[in-house]
């Protein structure tokens, strides 16, 4: 499903191919147009958002949502580090 996402009078919409809303968010003007053109130019993020809506076999599932949701447990240690005093 090829999405188009708008930003118009504080609202940030999600449109299909037919130009119906799917989906509409209220946002501000300084978060509402950098977002709508970013997930124009997204498609994978523009998915994340509207994976209830689409189709399994047009977009992500909800295990590849969940699964992408996981902790990889991959950190810096810097705040672990103990001293080595003893």
């Amino acid at each position: 499903m090829t999405v188009r996402w708008k930003f118009e009078a504080g609202r940030l919409e999600a449109c299909g191919p037919s130009g119906d809303p799917l989906r509409a968010w209220m946002a501000t003007e300084a978060i509402g147009l950098p977002l709508a053109a970013l997930l124009n130019q997204s498609p994978d993020l523009s998915r994340l958002l509207l994976w209830p809506l689409l189709e399994p076999k047009e977009g992500v599932t909800e295990r590849d949502v969940l699964s992408s949701r996981q902790v990889t447990g991959h950190h810096s240690g810097a705040q672990d580090a103990k001293s080595p005093t003893g």
